[in-house]
């Protein structure tokens, strides 16, 4: 069998309509090439580009004229945290403006409302909705913890996407949309400079077990610098509790490493000889299998009493 005849740029990298594969003067039998997928009537996309997610969501948003990718797709795109059931989602969630019909595919969930232009980002391949609107879409449908996290992945230590400033006046754009509620409590829990999901559950279960709010990613120094500089920079734990020199780490996957385990005992040992305990946590320690709650919670609350914290705010 003859080899199917190289592509023109740039189908070879990204999904086309059969129209525009017309217009390119290409033929209906190169059209039905076994090189090629239909992600969705009237697409192609070369079969070596079907496992990635964002030129699949790209096909339907071809297929579907003024289409947008937003919601949970636009959150996926983004690196959003999401809850692990909505990671493994693979339906493509397309926004049309008001009037239009909602699009109605297999594999595509299709939505209708008004769209700002600071509500729209695009991109070389996609057009998808700005990270504060796709955050204000998700207020729709994610429990409010999820939705809080969501907000500490925009305003992440490395690479924020957004501020406290734009998440507000996005939330407060909703009015009268659903989920508006829920993105107004949340900007009350919703913190900057955290680093992963763990650490804001980590963070929410302390603070709703009735304990102190810890401060995020706060640089520790040795007060032994220059005068009136503070000190030397010695560590950045993600959360903790200056005033009861109480630092807390939460370990996840990449801790596992000899070599990261290494630096972390020593990053550890010089706050220790400052005077500061060190709380590290795993997922086992969020868990609560007893109902008893969760271990973190305890030797949280242990280490604080002992540092002379009261749940009494007077007798401390």
């Amino acid at each position: 069998m003859r080899p199917a005849s190289e592509l023109p740029k740039p189908f070879d990298t990204q999904a086309f309509t059969l129209g525009q594969g017309t217009d390119a003067r290409l033929t209906r039998r190169r059209l039905l090439g076994d090189d090629l997928v239909r992600p969705t009537r009237g697409v192609r996309l070369h079969a070596s580009l079907a496992a990635e997610f964002l030129d699949r969501a790209v096909a339907y948003q071809l297929a579907v004229p003024d289409s947008v990718i937003s919601h949970i797709t636009a959150a996926a795109l983004w690196g959003f945290w999401l809850p692990l059931d909505l990671q493994a989602s693979t339906d493509v969630h397309l926004t049309r403006p008001p009037g239009s019909r909602g699009p109605r595919r297999c594999g595509c969930i299709g939505h209708t409302g008004p769209l700002l232009a600071c509500d729209i980002v695009r991109g070389r391949k996609a057009v998808v909705t700005s990270p504060e609107r796709t955050w204000c879409d998700l207020a729709a449908v994610l429990e409010l913890d999820a939705l809080i996290i969501a907000g500490d992945f925009l305003l992440k230590r490395r690479g924020p996407f957004s501020t406290e400033a734009k998440l507000a006046a996005a939330a407060a754009a909703m009015t009268r949309r659903r989920g508006c509620a829920a993105a107004r409590e949340a900007l009350l829990w919703i913190r900057p400079r955290t680093d992963s999901a763990k650490e804001t559950e980590l963070r929410l279960r302390l603070v709703r077990a009735g304990l102190p709010e810890p401060a995020v990613n706060c640089a520790i120094l040795d007060g032994e610098g220059r005068p009136g500089d503070g000190g030397r920079y010695v560590e950045e734990p993600d959360m903790m509790y200056g005033k009861y020199k109480i630092a807390l780490q939460y370990d996840g996957g990449h801790h596992i490493s000899e070599a990261q385990r290494r630096r972390d005992i020593g990053r550890d040992e010089q706050i220790i000889e400052l005077g500061w305990r060190v709380l590290r946590f795993t997922q086992q320690d969020l868990d609560d299998p007893w109902s008893t709650g969760p271990a973190a919670v305890a030797r949280t609350r242990c280490a604080l009493l002992e540092r002379g914290w009261s749940p009494d705010p007077l007798k401390e």
